[in-house]
Formats: structure tokens, sequence, C-alpha cells
């Protein structure tokens, strides 16, 4: 989704965070809506890097990684870049998240 990688290259820190705002409503919304389909679904949210609301330019930090399985309506928690690095997954290197999802 590229509405948060284009919003911090034009420094709109702002706008950057109603726009995972808004992705995290429909997402939401969607699973609720569509149990059928729901239940079950494995998310992840990640992404390819970050970007300074700043400086607009990339960072070359490790970036969030969410895994999930949607099991209905349960209590949220916080996902932030302090949270992620007390996850359970730790440090991942490339190509380890194929392993994590597809068991490779």
């Amino acid at each position: 989704i590229k509405g948060t990688d284009i919003a911090a290259h034009d420094r709109r820190p702002i706008e950057k965070r109603n726009f995972i705002s808004r992705i995290d409503k429909a997402l939401g919304g969607f699973l609720r809506n569509y149990p059928e389909i729901s239940e079950g679904l494995r998310i992840v949210v990640s992404a390819d890097h970050g970007t300074s609301s700043i400086t607009g330019n990339h960072l070359p930090d490790p970036v969030p990684l969410l895994l999930a399985t949607w099991h209905g309506e349960t209590e949220a928690g916080e996902f932030s870049e302090d949270s992620a690095t007390q996850g359970a997954m730790g440090l991942l290197r490339a190509g380890e998240l194929s392993e994590v999802l597809w068991g490779n």
C-alpha cells in the first residue's frame, strides 16, 4: 500500500498516520464482515523499508513485522516500532519470513 511511503517522502507524518489508520479500519471491517473467509486467516503487516517523515529519505533500519491469525474480535494490542523490537520473532534475516509462513 503505497500511500504511507508517498506521505513520508513528502514529509507529511500526520497524513502517513491517518492513512495507516484508514487501512487498519478498512481491514478490521473486512475481517468482521466476512467471517466465512477471514476466520483463521493469517495476516502479515510489514514494509519493504522505512521512510523518515522528517527528511523524506529511506531508512536502513529493520522494519516492524506483524504476523497474526484472525480469530474474531479480541482485545487490541500495541503494534509500533518500539513494541516490535520486543516481539517473539526477533530480527529476521533475508528469506526467513518465507520459512515462517510456508515452512520452506
